[in-house]
Formats: structure tokens, C-alpha cells, sequence
């Protein structure tokens, strides 16, 4: 029997398209089973096609998980380079904290020696202070007692001149006008003395008597007389005092000489 080219055709298809088909004809002519087993190796095939597949995405998985990590280890390496940075820097910190600590501890021992050096200079200070204020005393008691002796003695020698020069017995004290003091004063029937004593004559003393003698005039009017003496006592008078002294008609004389004339002026 001969098939057609129709049948031929469909015969070929149907072995293509229906496998059972393609099974009995196979098993027909005895290749059946071959075929079993390449389909079965087929199979398998497309299997490990799969597999292997899996595999290679596992492969590029663990690519980037590697290239992750090694992108992390050469972070580390950074961090761990700066880390290396950091602690030399802080050891370098420390090393410079611990000059710094020990330059201060010089400097609070040398503060230290320095505050006891003034406490000893305190005190050796004070104990100048005490002994210089003794000595102020002491040269104030002296320069006390020089002026009384100075004012005294001035009294007496001008109380002596106005007997001798004038033949008026006076008698001469102090006297305080507002608390401020005239060293030499006295009065007799229309005549008054008033004057200072001083160790050392300038013109400035004399500026002060004129001034008093008019706060008398002010003050206490019933101390002044007709007329007037006005006279300074003096160790030592500046020549500009002397011939101020004399301008003004101020009685300047030491125990034995007279430095200007004995001047008697009416009181305006």
C-alpha cells in the first residue's frame, strides 16, 4: 500500500504534534523506548539548564555581595586608617596635655615661691611701716618741741626788745582765731604785737601773718589797738622773705640781730 503525499504530509504532522502517536509508531518499530529516554534526557536536560542558571544568578549574587563586601572592607581599612590618624593625633594631644600640665605645675611653684617671697616682703614692709611711723613720731615730737622752744624763745627775746627799745612792758601768748593760730600775741594800752616764730623764713609765712592780721580785724576786732607791731622770729630767712618783709613793714629779727626795722603802723 502506498500512502498519498496528503497522507504523507498528515502522517509526519501527526507524529510532530501528537506525542502518544509518535510513541505508537515508535514502539512499532521498536525505537519506542529510545525515544522515552531521550525525552526523559531532555527533560533532565532543561533541568539542569535551570540549575545552572539558578547557579550563575547565585554566582553574580554572591559577585556583588563580594564586590559589597570588598568596597566594605576598603571602607574599614579607611576608617580604621583614620581611626589610626585620630589616636596618633590624640596621642600626640595627651603628650602636649602633659607638657602643658607639667609647665603649669612649675608655674604654680614658682607662683607658689613668689607669693611666699611677697608675704616675707609683706612683712618685712610692715615692720618698715611700723619703724618709719615711730620715726614720723618721733621727728613730729621733735619738731614739736623745737617749734615751742622756737616760740618761746621768740616771745621772750621780743617781749625783751619791747622793754629795751620802746620801755613797754607787754606780756606775749598764743592765740586762736577760727582754730587757726597766731603764734605771738599781746596788747598794752593802744599798742598790739602780733607776729610768728618759725625756724625757717619764707615769704610765704609772711602772706600767712598779713592774712591773719586781717582775719583779726574780721574776726576778733577787739584784739587789735590802735597800732600795730608786725613781727616774724626766724633762725634763717630766704633773702626774697627779707625784702618782702621790709616792703611790708614786717619786724623780721633773730636773737641778736635784726633782719628788718621795728615798724610801729597805725591801723586804718
Amino acid at each position: 500500500m502506498v500512502l498519498s503525499a496528503e497522507e504523507k504530509k498528515r502522517f509526519l504532522k501527526s507524529l510532530d504534534e501528537d506525542k502518544e502517536f509518535r510513541y505508537a509508531v515508535a514502539g512499532y518499530l521498536g525505537i519506542g523506548e529510545i525515544l522515552k529516554r531521550l525525552d526523559s534526557l531532555e527533560e533532565s536536560m532543561k533541568k539542569l539548564w535551570e540549575n545552572q542558571n539558578k547557579l550563575w544568578e547565585e554566582v553574580k549574587s554572591l559577585r556583588e555581595d563580594f564586590n559589597t563586601l570588598k568596597s566594605d572592607v576598603s571602607t574599614l581599612k579607611e576608617d580604621i586608617s583614620t581611626l589610626k590618624s585620630d589616636v596618633s593625633t590624640l596621642k600626640s594631644d595627651v603628650s602636649v596635655l602633659k607638657s602643658d600640665v607639667s609647665t603649669l605645675k612649675s608655674d604654680v611653684s614658682v607662683l607658689k615661691s613668689d607669693v611666699s617671697m611677697l608675704k616675707s616682703d609683706m612683712g618685712t614692709l610692715k615692720e618698715d611701716v611700723s619703724t618709719l611711723k615711730k620715726d614720723v613720731g618721733d621727728i613730729r615730737t621733735t619738731l614739736d618741741r623745737l617749734t615751742l622752744t622756737v616760740e618761746d624763745e621768740a616771745r621772750s627775746v621780743i617781749k625783751h626788745r619791747i622793754k629795751r627799745d620802746l620801755n613797754i612792758d607787754i606780756e606775749l601768748d598764743r592765740v586762736f582765731i577760727d582754730e587757726r593760730e597766731v603764734n605771738i600775741y599781746g596788747a598794752v594800752n593802744d599798742i598790739c604785737v602780733i607776729g610768728e616764730a618759725t625756724v625757717r623764713l619764707g615769704t610765704k609765712l609772711i602772706d600767712e601773718l598779713l592774712d591773719k592780721i586781717e582775719l583779726i580785724k574780721h574776726e576778733r576786732p577787739d584784739l587789735l589797738r590802735k597800732k600795730v607791731i608786725k613781727v616774724i622770729y626766724a633762725d634763717y630767712a630766704v633773702p626774697d622773705a627779707v625784702e618782702s618783709a621790709r616792703n611790708r613793714k614786717v619786724w623780721i629779727l633773730r636773737r641778736k640781730k635784726d633782719l628788718t626795722p621795728m615798724v610801729i603802723e597805725e591801723v586804718g
